[in-house]
């Protein structure tokens, strides 16, 4: 999908990264601006620039499409959106096979893990659409900037495992800053190697099947909810399972609350904010 991103949101989705990996580096006793490889997940409750990944309507459109429309965030690794900066990096050897090759992703809902089970005759699931991701150009993608190696049709088939690269026809993403690749996690592909002079930048945002989802933590803050409320009503089953539960502290179990009472008073956001405030300002 060709320009889903101004160049304003990519350029502000940049600036968010760095300031979150430098946050990162200080943290560990590092120089801020050092050129490293970074991913931090969860972005949703990391800036309002970030919120625009769950509300693009064209996005939305196909993922509703191929998933249904209660899809929900997912994301391999339980990072739900994950922001990632690719550092520039000389050519190394492929270790094909290993989780840096081609390979389908899968163990977030078991679909296509490893081999499956004895019963499955080494078959996977072809048929339905279970998993989506979207990967947000950020910044230039292209086989030097690192775009993400895929097998166009490669979705198609049913025999596993993946096979050892290079498998014919094997290309690279290419792309502009506000490009968007969305594709069946069943399709081969592979994280590219930047060989810029420049990072590059991307949001990787899963979507899967609501009873195909994990519980991912932490939930989106009661703000960020209440925001994505007003812009969709399907806000609750974008979430889906990050929806927060009571937790052990006065905060968490306020958190709970607040939700509850979002997903109760959907038709006036106005006044669930109202009541959102107010359950803080008891804390």
């Amino acid at each position: 999908l060709r320009g889903v991103w101004s160049a304003a949101q990519c350029a502000a989705a940049r600036d968010r990264l760095d300031q979150l990996r430098d946050d990162h580096l200080v943290s560990q006793g590092k120089p801020a601006g050092s050129q490293i490889g970074f991913s931090t997940g969860h972005l949703y409750n990391k800036g309002a620039v970030f919120e625009g990944v769950y509300q693009a309507a064209r996005v939305l459109r196909l993922v509703r499409h191929f998933l249904g429309t209660d899809a929900t965030i997912m994301s391999l690794g339980d990072m739900g959106i994950t922001g990632t900066i690719m550092a520039p990096q000389p050519p190394r050897p492929r270790h094909w096979g290993d989780e840096s090759g081609l390979h389908n992703d899968g163990g977030a809902t078991g679909a296509y893990q490893g081999v499956g089970s004895p019963a499955d005759e080494r078959q996977r699931i072809t048929s339905h659409v279970l998993y989506m991701q979207a990967i947000w150009c950020l910044s230039e993608f292209s086989k030097e900037h690192g775009g993400t190696v895929y097998v166009p049709g490669s979705h198609l088939v049913s025999a596993m495992p993946v096979p050892p690269a290079p498998v014919p026809g094997q290309t690279n993403v290419v792309g502009q800053p506000g490009d968007v690749f969305l594709y069946t996690t069943a399709l081969w592909h592979a994280s590219g190697i930047n060989t810029s002079p420049q990072p590059r930048y991307a949001i990787l945002s899963g979507w899967t099947r609501p009873w195909l989802a994990r519980l991912n933590k932490p939930p989106p803050k009661p703000a960020v909810f209440a925001r994505a409320l007003a812009k969709d009503s399907n806000a609750e089953a974008i979430f889906g399972k990050m929806m927060p539960g009571p937790g052990s502290t006065e905060e968490s179990i306020a958190e709970a609350a607040a939700a509850h009472l979002l997903l109760q008073l959907n038709s006036d956001v106005g006044k669930a904010k109202a009541l959102l405030d107010l359950v803080f300002s008891k804390l």
